[in-house]
């Protein structure tokens, strides 16, 4: 998008004490915080957020087709959606956020002490690449960013609902994230189960749950009545019939210091249940986790790709088990974003 840069260990539920807050970092005593209606700087230390994209992967036996979908953010944090193209059954399409206008209003206390985590350093590295591919897109990019990715100086925490999981739901997230952390070198760590449920105006920080950080990446395992888009659709063929699945939906929230690059702080990742059932009957737990790996690359900014040969591609398919060499060309860039302490 035009102008657009960059949302501890133990587990954590809503009926579990309170984390120990940490000490605060980066000055964060008394700064003054701004959150930002479209983007501009106000006076000292300015934090501004953009939507999160939403990613639908599809299965279905012949074409995709996926419609945007986004989770919004409260009215103050949003930016305005651009128009894109209609989508059509060979194209999957991406609505990308639009630049700011300059606004912005000071609001105090809704931004965690900044630093939560933060080492002086990465926290890992991407493996090496045995080879290297164009095959991959960023979710978002800008002429003043390639990319906006998540802080490899701090571990990225996570929660898993456990309504609905199926019973080798676990294992299958925990290998996703061991292949995604191997790709990019970042550190990911379970806190553990929530009851928090999936939700289009998530707060990206949750002191009363979480505790004084950013809220972790919340993962859960939805049903069509919590989100219709994973019903089944029938379109209507020449040779008779096509069923589209919504598989999951995946999308990260960012957050800037003012002057600072973009960086992803938190996210969401809604897995249809139903389907992945089904699809696991069908095709076993292996397609499984490459869906979930799918989703996991969007939460950490790759976008979709045209190369069927690729992960990323918006298909599932029994060819498409793992990272290709473009998916893992993009996942190793993304490792490597800036760290940024002032968030």
């Amino acid at each position: 998008m035009p102008g657009h840069a960059a949302d501890a260990g133990r587990p954590v539920s809503e009926d579990s004490p309170e984390p120990t807050t940490p000490a605060p970092r980066g000055g964060g005593t008394g700064r003054r915080i701004a959150m930002s209606l479209a983007g501009a700087a106000v006076l000292g230390t300015a934090i501004y957020f953009g939507y999160p994209l939403i990613d639908g992967l599809t299965a279905h036996p012949q074409s995709a087709v996926r419609t945007p979908t986004r989770w919004g953010q409260p009215a103050a944090t949003a930016r305005a959606p651009q128009a894109g193209p209609a989508p059509s059954p060979q194209s999957a399409i991406h609505a990308h956020d639009a630049v700011p206008s300059p606004a912005s209003v000071p609001r105090g206390g809704a931004f965690p002490t900044p630093g939560y985590g933060e080492a002086p350093a990465p926290l890992g590295r991407p493996e090496a690449l045995s080879a290297r591919s164009a095959s991959y897109k960023f979710l978002l990019s800008s002429p003043t960013q390639r990319f906006v990715a998540y802080d490899p100086c701090r571990p990225v925490h996570y929660v898993v609902r456990a309504a609905n999981e199926p019973a080798d739901g676990p294992a299958l997230l925990q290998a996703a994230f061991a292949r995604l952390s191997r790709a990019t070198g970042l550190r990911f760590i379970d806190d553990g189960s929530t009851i928090e449920g999936p939700s289009k105006q998530r707060q990206m920080f949750q002191k009363a749950r979480y505790g004084d950080r950013w809220a972790p990446v919340l993962i859960t395992w939805d049903t069509i009545r919590e989100e219709p888009s994973f019903k089944t659709t029938t379109t209507p063929t020449a040779y008779g019939y096509s069923e589209h699945t919504v598989l999951g939906l995946t999308g990260s929230s960012d957050a800037a210091a003012n002057g600072h690059p973009w960086v992803y702080v938190t996210g969401q990742m809604k897995l249809n249940a139903a389907g992945l059932t089904a699809q696991e009957a069908r095709q076993g737990p292996a397609a499984v986790q490459a869906v979930i790996e799918h989703e996991l690359g969007h939460l950490v900014g790759l976008d979709h790709t045209t190369d069927p040969a690729q992960l990323m591609y918006p298909e599932s398919g029994a060819g498409r088990l793992a990272y290709n060499t473009g998916d893992l060309t993009g996942l190793a860039q993304l490792g490597q974003g800036p760290c940024e302490p002032d968030l």
